[in-house]
């Protein structure tokens, strides 16, 4: 698949090999932005962008990248990762071209990816999977939903509040 790409680039004036260069970044590029798009769903932004950086700088991807020079591998995470985030965050107009792109770019690592974002899609949270609801969830008080409205924030606060509560549930008894 990156074949076509990579004549797509030579059209525009680059030789072979500059092709080859800027396919190889725009990969690695590409495929650590999907990962932060894809860790923001559950982290935060900081978390996010540890992570993206971690997985751009991950010694297979850099001995791939310098060593093997493996195209079709390296190209075959930006779908893979595009996938993973269409998954968990309801893009089901993504999660079909990345699947796509995947097969073509590369057979054996589409063989391998496959069943785990299949796995993956099965078993997230209820929240993220697709569904014809797209309301995103309710963000959580600042206390457990089983606590939720329990207490004010005063009371919680206060120096006396455990024993208040003590008092409470003793009198209520």
């Amino acid at each position: 698949g990156f074949l076509y790409i990579g004549s797509l680039i030579h059209v525009f004036g680059f030789s072979f090999v500059d092709s080859i260069k800027i396919i190889l970044g725009g990969s690695v590029f590409g495929a650590g932005a999907f990962i932060y798009l894809w860790l923001r769903i559950f982290f935060s932004n900081r978390s996010s962008l540890f992570g993206a950086i971690s997985f751009v700088f991950a010694p297979y991807l850099i001995f791939d990248l310098y060593k093997r020079g493996s195209v079709g591998e390296i190209f075959a995470l930006v779908p893979a990762s595009a996938a993973l985030y269409a998954i968990a965050s309801k893009k089901a107009w993504l999660l079909a071209p990345a699947i796509g792109l995947l097969l073509i770019s590369h057979n054996t690592l589409a063989l391998l990816i496959l069943p785990f974002l299949v796995f993956y899609a099965l078993t997230i949270p209820q929240k993220h999977r697709f569904s014809r609801d797209r309301a995103r969830p309710q963000r959580r008080g600042r206390y457990p939903s089983s606590q939720e409205g329990r207490y004010s924030a005063h009371s919680v606060g206060h120096p006396h509040a455990r024993y208040r509560r003590a008092r409470r549930a003793f009198l209520r008894s």
